[in-house]
């Protein structure tokens, strides 16, 4: 039996009517450009599919396939989803704040001008950078993250911070490497200390 992928707390019709003649930007995650087309969150293969031209009817605009295919923290893939008056990109970030934010996705953001910014970045900071996690430092990160942002974007702009959902003891996927498994007895905790953190 194959086990059915969970649905959002949103629906596809609620999502639509939400976003509708707005542009958004997402820093982190894609599964929001799935939800404005039917009400569920990515399978596996959709995951895995994520480098590719185009996965849920979204157009790979650069990195993925068009650059270096890896699993380290220099992988980066823009992605872009239109359908009549709405877009969404998405910028895969590996960490809140790093040199491809500020050259890269900052000025990018200025150009697209997006009506709201969601950002979602956290299991690759606290999996794939130093042997443990310091929630100061990450939280100092996400500060100048959020300045950078508040200066690139309109006045009007909405901006929120989606931390990750809870973490299972059954994780997979790029940023697990095995190089880093030695972390997972301890990634609840750290979620939670993000979580406590705004």
């Amino acid at each position: 039996m194959t086990k059915k992928p969970a649905s959002p707390a949103f629906t596809t019709p609620e999502a639509q009517a939400l976003l509708a003649g707005k542009k958004i930007a997402v820093l982190g995650d894609s599964n929001l450009v799935l939800l404005l087309q039917e009400n569920r969150f990515m399978t596996k293969a959709e995951n895995r599919a994520r480098a590719h031209r185009s996965i849920v009817n979204d157009k790979l605009l650069a990195g993925g396939e068009m650059g270096q295919l890896t699993n380290d923290p220099n992988y980066t893939e823009v992605r872009e989803y239109v359908k009549g008056d709405f877009s969404i990109r998405f910028y895969f970030i590996t960490r809140a704040s790093y040199p491809y934010v500020t050259t890269e996705v900052i000025p990018a953001l200025a150009t697209y001008a997006p009506d709201a910014v969601f950002i979602c970045s956290m299991l690759w900071d606290i999996m794939r950078y130093g042997e443990t996690f310091l929630a100061g430092e990450y939280r100092v990160r996400l500060d100048r993250l959020f300045s950078q942002v508040i200066k690139a974007v309109p006045d009007t702009c909405i901006i929120a911070f989606l931390n990750s959902p809870p973490v299972s003891d059954n994780c997979y996927g790029g940023v697990f490497v095995k190089q880093v498994l030695n972390k997972k007895p301890y990634l609840k905790k750290w979620h939670i200390e993000v979580c406590d953190l705004y």
